[in-house]
């Protein structure tokens, strides 16, 4: 059975604004309205940017405490450690 190596994506800006802004928004709830009133689910939008090689504004990265320069891969994958931890 072969693997499959996944390589980076860049990814929809408004699926980085959406992430950006529940980031900002406190991380509280699982579905969400951005500032476009677009509808989110965040299990959806960090699968979206699981492999998303582009590089989170430092500010953003500061949220996540996470170290400036983190892709949202990176932030993608904190925040699922985060929710999967909140579970427990």
């Amino acid at each position: 059975m072969s693997r499959k190596h996944f390589k980076g994506s860049h990814a929809e800006g408004s699926h980085r604004e959406a992430f950006r802004f529940w980031v900002e928004s406190g991380c509280e709830s699982e579905a969400f309205e951005d500032e476009a009133g677009r509808q989110w689910r965040i299990r959806s939008l960090y699968g979206d940017l699981w492999v998303c090689t582009d590089i989170m504004p430092s500010s953003l990265c500061d949220e996540l405490d996470l170290p400036q320069g983190c892709t949202y891969a990176q932030g993608a994958r904190a925040v699922r450690r985060s929710l999967l931890e909140k579970k427990k």
